[in-house]
């Protein structure tokens, strides 16, 4: 005896649902992006004729594999602050101008260490996931370009090295002030 019938029930066949995708990208991707991000962030931001030290290149490549291995908002900020500290010593002016493709960069790092640190290898992510507030990104990283660009042509008046530095610590103090935490 079927235990619905003094229910009033009946036996009826399943829906059929049918579920699509747009285009994926495996998992896996996100480690190896974020590998040759931090290995470009890091040699970028390094001095050439440092890069021939053992010792640079050990902790560069520590740095790297921490991160590939433990990707957390942590690692991904102390790889970071690694580029700025190497960027900062090997620069020999108040500006550097190597921070135009690296500020994309380092974006690019935090992006895919977020997605790195939510995705297994195997599975997939669709594209429109990825693409997520595409356009928001694009206009802060536009703003971020143009004060770059601003802070160059800054540069270029006599005594205002330390200005650019003051400059510099307000606008990382805004960016961890406008930053949503994560819970």
């Amino acid at each position: 005896m079927n235990p619905r019938s003094h229910l009033g029930l009946r036996e009826q066949p399943l829906p059929h649902v049918r579920i699509t995708t747009g285009p994926t990208l495996p998992g896996w991707t996100f480690p190896l992006t974020q590998a040759l991000t931090a290995t470009a962030l890091l040699t970028g931001a390094t001095r050439t004729d440092w890069l021939t030290q053992p010792l640079l290149q050990t902790t560069l490549l520590a740095l790297t594999a921490l991160l590939v291995l433990r990707p957390t908002p942590t690692t991904a900020g102390i790889l970071l602050t690694a580029t700025a500290i190497l960027l900062w010593t090997s620069g020999d002016g108040p500006f550097d101008p190597r921070v135009l493709w690296l500020a994309p960069l380092g974006h690019l790092l935090w992006r895919t260490t977020w997605w790195a640190a939510r995705t297994p290898p195997t599975a997939r992510v669709e594209l429109a996931a990825i693409l997520t507030g595409w356009r928001q990104t694009a206009l802060v990283l536009a703003a971020t370009e143009l004060l770059a660009l601003a802070a160059w042509g800054v540069t270029a008046l006599p005594g205002v090295g330390p200005a650019i530095l003051v400059g510099a610590s307000a606008l990382a103090a805004l960016a961890v002030l406008a930053l949503p935490r994560e819970e």
